[in-house]
C-alpha cells in the first residue's frame, strides 16, 4: 500500500501528461475496488491499531489519487 501511495504522489505521475498517465488509471481501476473492500471489512471487524494503520493508508491512497485526477481535470478546463 505505501507503494501505491508513493507512486502517485511522486512528481514524475502529479506532472505526466494525460496521454502518459492511462496506465496508472487502468490499475487504480483494479486497486480502488480492491482498498475499498479490504477497507470496509478491517472497518466491521477489526479495531486494532494496525488495522486503524491500514485503513489510514487506503484513505491516504484514494485522497490522493482523487486529489491528482481532480487538478488534473481542472487544469484542462482551465487551459
Amino acid at each position: 500500500m505505501i507503494f501505491v501511495f508513493n507512486l502517485i504522489m511522486e512528481d514524475f505521475f502529479r506532472y505526466k501528461k494525460v496521454e502518459d498517465r492511462g496506465p496508472m488509471d487502468d490499475v487504480m481501476l483494479i486497486i480502488l475496488p480492491l482498498l475499498h473492500q479490504r477497507f470496509m471489512q478491517l472497518f466491521a471487524h477489526n479495531d486494532s491499531d494496525q488495522s486503524a494503520f491500514i485503513q489510514k493508508q487506503i484513505l491516504k491512497i484514494f485522497h490522493a489519487y482523487t486529489q491528482v485526477r481532480i487538478l488534473n481535470r481542472l487544469n484542462r478546463i482551465l487551459r
